[in-house]
């Protein structure tokens, strides 16, 4: 998976209801998808994040585990705490 060349750039991508008030929050970094899930009493804090139904494709998951996309956030991070990190070539989650 290629990977961004501004690793400071991320984004929430989307939010999309799963049902019962819950919400899967969908960002992009690194070229990486990170997911969590949102539970109806934190939505609010979520009001700047577009609003997508499930079905939207900026609302599929890309199968990530759950360990892939803690490893990924971690990755992530200490490449962002990097000075002047281009290192997502040859990173591989």
């Amino acid at each position: 998976m290629a990977r961004s060349p501004a690793p400071a750039r991320r984004r929430a991508r989307s939010l999309a209801d799963v049902g019962d008030g819950w919400h899967v929050l969908f960002l992009r970094g690194g070229g990486w998808q990170f997911c969590w899930h949102i539970a109806p009493e934190d939505l609010s804090l979520f009001d700047h994040v577009l609003r997508v139904p499930a079905s939207d494709p900026r609302a599929q998951w890309d199968g990530h585990t759950f360990e892939q996309n803690y490893r990924r956030s971690r990755t992530d991070k200490a490449l962002l705490r990097t000075p002047g990190s281009n290192a997502y070539d040859g990173v591989d989650t």
